[in-house]
């Protein structure tokens, strides 16, 4: 794209990082979804662990290392 003087400042980066939020906050989402699936078929919470690490879901309150 060609930008002139004129044109102003470009709406793109405005437009990239909200589409690059969405896509984090949907990542999120999913991730949660899934820690919940495991939680649920989990024996305990050491299982639930082992199982959420081996998966590489990362949660809110629990990031990889």
């Amino acid at each position: 794209m060609v930008r002139l003087a004129s044109d102003g400042p470009s709406q793109e980066p405005k437009g990239w990082a909200a589409q690059a939020e969405a896509y984090d906050v949907a990542c999120q989402v999913q991730n949660d979804r899934a820690a919940r699936v495991v939680a649920g078929q989990a024996h305990n919470a050491r299982d639930c662990r082992e199982l959420l690490d081996m998966l590489g879901i990362e949660t809110a309150d629990r990031p990889l290392p």
